[in-house]
């Protein structure tokens, strides 16, 4: 996965009900783990795109919540797994 590339989407941010995923750290930072979120941001239509890493995000789901330190963290799906319903943490 190449980090130096980006794409810029419209997005949509919004309560959802309560989900339970299965994250993990993009670096093994943090343990895997269940986490509970509900705070949704749809990716809509790509805007500009500078690579190949995240061209084909239209339509993607990534969530926000709280961690137990209280801190916030961003899911988006674990693209290396590839597979529904497991997800990258980036913390702030």
């Amino acid at each position: 996965m190449d980090f130096n590339d980006s794409s810029t989407y419209r997005a949509e941010i919004k309560n959802s009900t309560t989900e339970r995923i299965f994250v993990q750290g993009y670096d093994g930072s943090t343990p895997k783990r269940d986490v509970n979120v509900n705070t949704e941001i749809s990716l809509g239509r790509q805007l500009s795109n500078l690579g190949k890493t995240f061209s084909d995000w239209e339509g993607a789901k990534l969530y926000l919540f709280y961690d137990s330190e209280g801190t916030l963290s961003l899911v988006v799906p674990d693209v290396d797994v590839g597979k529904e319903g497991q997800y990258m943490e980036y913390q702030q």
